[in-house]
């Protein structure tokens, strides 16, 4: 559903009419940005698998420079998922994360490998690695959280599984702007109803497939439950 779907749809549950305001219109503007405030409000409620993404779909890949410790991650990086791992393309090698706060007490132990993150949203985030790689050409193999894409665009498409949800943020908005408490009321628990199954949702997997957690530091041999 993009942005056009959205406008349409709200216009529809808020003003009873397919009179959808133009885009660069004001009234079109506004509610683009209560559609990307939903985002904002969907993206920070669970783990979402929609955001979920590897680094192999990177257009050009993160490789090591001999010398070079610290690399620029995705503009999209919210927040780095599980190992980094250094590859020639047949092997792997797994690092652990440390908090960036921790790097001062491992720092000048070189047979430590560990992986820091460091940076924010205005600079931009770096993936830091210790010891400092002597190898140029290893592939930097890792999953992340994205941030949402946000609507611009008429046609524009974002990653939540249920737009109608944002519909339904925004006709909260509009009508408690209006001051229709008792409308505002209805939509925001529509709202909830439907941020609630994407929830449920996102923890189920496919039709027959086994709910067990897997002992990944186990099976890499760095750990694991009852180490």
């Amino acid at each position: 559903m993009n942005l056009q779907d959205l406008q349409d749809k709200l216009q529809v549950l808020y003003d009873n009419d397919t009179s959808t305001p133009d885009s660069g219109d004001e009234d079109f503007d506004t509610r683009t940005i209560l559609f990307n405030s939903g985002l904002g409000v969907w993206e920070t409620e669970e783990q979402w698998r929609e955001l979920l993404v590897s680094s192999d779909s990177l257009t050009v890949p993160i490789t090591t420079t001999a010398g070079i410790s610290s690399y620029d991650l995705p503009d999209d990086f919210a927040r780095i998922v599980g190992y980094l791992r250094t590859s020639d393309g047949t092997t792997y090698n797994y690092i652990p994360q440390k908090d960036l706060t921790s790097n001062q007490f491992y720092s000048n132990d070189g047979s430590t490998p560990y992986f820091y993150i460091s940076g924010n949203p205005a600079d931009g985030y770096k993936i830091n690695i210790h010891p400092t790689p002597g190898t140029s050409g290893l592939t930097l193999v890792f999953e992340y959280y994205k941030h949402p894409t946000d609507y611009q665009d008429p046609a524009d498409i974002s990653e939540i599984p249920d737009p109608m949800f944002l519909v339904y943020y925004a006709l909260s908005k509009l009508f408690d702007a209006d001051g229709a408490s008792l409308k505002s009321q209805k939509a925001y628990m529509e709202m909830s109803s439907r941020l609630e199954n994407m929830v449920k949702n996102n923890m189920l997997l496919g039709w027959g497939q086994s709910s067990e957690i897997p002992d990944v530091d186990f099976q890499n041999g760095v750990g694991g439950f009852g180490w």
